[in-house]
């Protein structure tokens, strides 16, 4: 008996340690997609600056006549 409990509490501490190992990588996915959401935001706001410069620049050589 006293070796079968060496080996639950074995799997035990192992078991500890895989559930702080997902809690702690299920942390870090949520950090990961929060950062993803920003930037891909950022993205689209650039993507739509940009557009404006383009319709702007090209008004410009219009009327400069390039």
């Amino acid at each position: 008996m006293i070796q079968l409990n060496k080996i639950l509490k074995s799997f035990s501490k192992t078991i500890d340690q895989l559930e702080r190992l997902i809690a702690t990588n299920n942390i870090e996915v949520d950090h990961n997609t929060q950062q993803i959401d920003h930037l891909q935001g950022k993205n689209l706001m650039l993507l739509a600056e940009a557009q404006a410069a383009k319709e702007t620049a090209e008004k410009l050589k219009a009327l400069v006549g390039q």
